[in-house]
């Protein structure tokens, strides 16, 4: 009941409507849930509302859910990678397992806020720990990180508090809601194509990732980060290798990149890789193999030019 009124008194300077927002017996009560399918009347309502977006917070105003000028539910690793590209963080936290549209919104900023900066800033960094607010926020500390965030509408601002806080994190979406539109920001999003593969290991996992560290290093990768799991980041896609959560007699290879081509050579090399970890196929040595993944992703072998390679761990 607070927040409307402090809303309209100090935050937003145009209209504002809040909906089960009010304690007294002629107010229903709303499901605390910010899930997409507890927000239909909200929906409804933007939808009705030209030029309007909607907020919705969970019960104690930890998380929060957009809902677009069309009353479209915004996904929360696409909410992620708005705050990102709009804030700009020096050093900003996200969960291991964040999909490549928030990794890639860290380099690729709106270039709408006047924040100063300052030339003796160390160089930006994406830090990547455990998806629970708990690593995220050992995180922030252990990095000086400014900005942390995870996929399900969960945001901590380090200079305000180490506390979630779907307020502000509320407040900053809707100053940039009134500088471009979040509907036509969200279309310009890059799209990726996924897909999931498995294979049976026999569940040695300390022996599977040293094979697995071992053998990626003969390929063409930008940087491998180490939490749960496996995360191997290309020039043009991703993918991490982890645990199948359904069943752990398997390894899941789960990748994505916004060209189909290079999401199959990447996948069929990852499938090489992880099953010469697993002991399932013998892995000629380097000079035997053929040179096709060059045409696609690339690989040592051959003509091809290895970039710098990075190897850390998730929450460093």
């Amino acid at each position: 009941e607070i927040l409307p009124s402090d809303w309209s008194s100090d935050v937003c300077s145009s209209d504002l409507v809040s909906l089960n927002a009010h304690s007294g017996s002629e107010c229903a009560p709303r499901s605390p849930g910010i899930d997409k399918t507890e927000l239909a009347s909200l929906s409804d309502f933007v939808n009705a509302s030209i030029g309007s977006v909607g907020i919705a917070y969970n019960g104690d105003c930890t998380r929060f859910a957009l809902l677009d000028e069309n009353g479209k539910f915004v996904q929360g690793d696409m909410l992620l990678a708005l705050m990102i590209m709009y804030l700009e963080p020096r050093i900003a936290v996200v969960p291991f397992d964040a999909p490549a549209v928030v990794e890639n919104a860290f380099g690729q900023g709106f270039g709408l806020r006047e924040d100063e900066k300052d030339e003796g800033e160390p160089k930006r960094r994406l830090v990547r720990t455990r998806g629970d607010i708990e690593s995220v926020t050992d995180a922030i500390r252990k990095n000086g990180a400014d900005f942390g965030g995870l996929l399900d509408g969960t945001f901590i601002f380090p200079k305000n508090s180490l506390c979630p806080d779907a307020i502000y994190g509320s407040a900053v979406i809707t100053e940039l809601a009134g500088i471009r539109s979040i509907r036509n920001m969200m279309a310009s999003l890059p799209t990726y194509s996924t897909a999931v593969r498995r294979v049976r290991h026999d569940g040695t996992m300390e022996r599977f990732g040293k094979n697995f560290l071992r053998r990626i290093t003969e390929y063409d990768v930008s940087e491998v980060v180490v939490g749960d799991g496996w995360k191997v980041i290309m020039k043009n896609g991703q993918y991490i290798v982890n645990v199948d959560p359904d069943d752990p007699r398997y390894m899941r290879i789960a990748a994505e990149s916004q060209d189909r081509v290079y999401l199959v050579t990447m996948l069929e090399q990852a499938l090489e890789i992880v099953e010469a970890s697993a002991g399932l196929r013998f892995a000629p040595p380097p000079s035997s193999r053929p040179h096709t993944a060059c045409r696609g992703v690339s690989s040592r072998r051959g003509n091809c030019r290895p970039p710098s390679f990075s190897c850390r761990m998730a929450g460093r």
